[in-house]
């Protein structure tokens, strides 16, 4: 069993094992004090939901019930209303230095962290000031504008009022030349809002402008889309070549105890190595549907040898394209039994036949604790629900 997979079985037992003692000694939230007493959550914490159990002399009846969280008094509500609206003046600032200073947007919020209020804002320049804070349009002198926060908290309604000055922006440089650029177009824009083209400022600020578009260089996207693309290809063409020739390798594997046998069977027979060959070549051609690929290298051995190659060479050949170790040995000793004549090939050939049944005996053995393995994880999952299926009644049984 791999480490992972004994990792993974620790920790399931581990659960297991908690499960177990949750349910020997159960545990209860806490929040009920034994005066009968239940504890709640302080402001901000939100609702608490508590699972109670009323015990009478004839029954027990389990109930789930939501504790409001803590509310304020009347009196806590006015003692922190002096720190709230300082706090409400410093957080409408947002980038501004200053109320006597307001040069960027407001920071009109809805609630403060740590007070119960809700906020509702107002101004007296909504020309000036939106709803949000934004401000609408830029001013030439300094111009205090009053705003009147709202706040409430269940019956308690509370009102401040503040006054924020406006100032005209301090642009850098660049900043003006871009404000000054914004501001020709929406000019342009209006004056040439009933035509079909807008004509775009061609001196702005005693400045001559050419106007062009900014075009997005796609090339470069697509030019990249296409390399990782190519890659993923080239991988994939590689990743599917490795599991050919796995499944390759795999298959001559397979069928390479029968194929040593039935050699070992022809030459036994009397046939030569070669005759043994071109016989198992010409059966394979006659009555197989599918390709075989032990069986096609056959054939290109047998094409070889009529090709007129060297016997030898086309044995070892063989055992080389064939790829697995059992192969290239078959290769090899059919090449060396070539001048010692049949009889010591017939006694090999039965030894590699028989050694060549064991392995596949072990080969059949290991894929079976393989898929054994493969299954355990599965069937602990399976076990794992089973036990909380039925731990979870007998839990809440218990806990009563």
């Amino acid at each position: 069993m791999s480490k992972n997979r004994k990792k993974g079985l620790v920790i399931l037992l581990l659960g297991i094992l908690i499960m177990v003692l949750s349910l020997v000694f159960p545990m209860g939230s806490g929040n009920l004090a034994e005066s009968g007493c239940l504890k709640r959550n302080e402001f901000g914490e939100g609702e608490m939901q508590v699972s109670l159990v009323a015990i009478t002399d004839r029954e027990e009846t389990v109930i789930e019930y939501n504790v409001a969280e803590r509310k304020f008094t009347e009196s806590e509500i006015r003692n922190m209303l002096p720190g709230f609206k300082e706090k409400l003046e410093c957080s409408v600032l947002g980038e501004n230095e200053s109320l006597d200073k307001i040069q960027y947007s407001l920071s009109l919020k809805e609630e403060l962290d740590g007070y119960p209020f809700y906020i509702t804002w107002s101004n007296e320049r909504s020309d000036l000031i939106g709803s949000e804070g934004n401000l609408k349009e830029k001013v030439d002198e300094p111009v205090p504008v009053m705003l009147t926060a709202e706040f409430e908290y269940e019956e308690w309604i509370f009102e401040h009022s503040f006054f924020a000055v406006l100032v005209p922006r301090e642009y850098e440089p660049l900043e003006e030349w871009v404000h000054m650029l914004e501001d020709a177009l929406v000019r342009a824009d209006v004056n040439s809002e009933n035509q079909t083209y807008m004509n775009l400022p061609e001196t702005i600020g005693g400045t001559s402008v050419k106007w062009g578009e900014k075009r997005e260089n796609k090339g470069l996207k697509i030019g990249g889309f296409c390399v990782v693309a190519a890659i993923i290809f080239f991988y994939a063409d590689s990743v599917e070549k490795n599991e050919r020739d796995k499944k390759r390798l795999q298959e001559i594997r397979k069928d390479y105890p029968e194929f040593v046998m039935k050699c070992a069977m022809l030459v036994g027979a009397g046939l030569t190595p070669r005759q043994a060959f071109e016989r198992l070549g010409k059966v394979y051609k006659e009555n197989s549907s599918a390709k075989n690929s032990l069986y096609e290298e056959i054939l290109v051995t047998n094409r070889e040898l009529e090709n007129r190659i060297a016997e030898r060479r086309g044995y070892e050949s063989f055992g080389r394209r064939c790829g697995i170790r059992e192969t290239e040995k078959l290769g090899s000793m059919l090449s060396r039994n070539l001048t010692k004549g049949t009889e010591g090939l017939k006694n090999a050939l039965r030894e590699e036949a028989k050694e060549a049944m064991e392995m596949e005996k072990e080969r059949i053995r290991k894929q079976g604790e393989t898929a054994g393995t493969k299954l355990l994880f599965p069937m602990l999952i399976l076990l794992l629900i089973v036990m909380v299926i039925i731990m979870i009644p007998a839990f809440s049984t218990f806990s009563i």
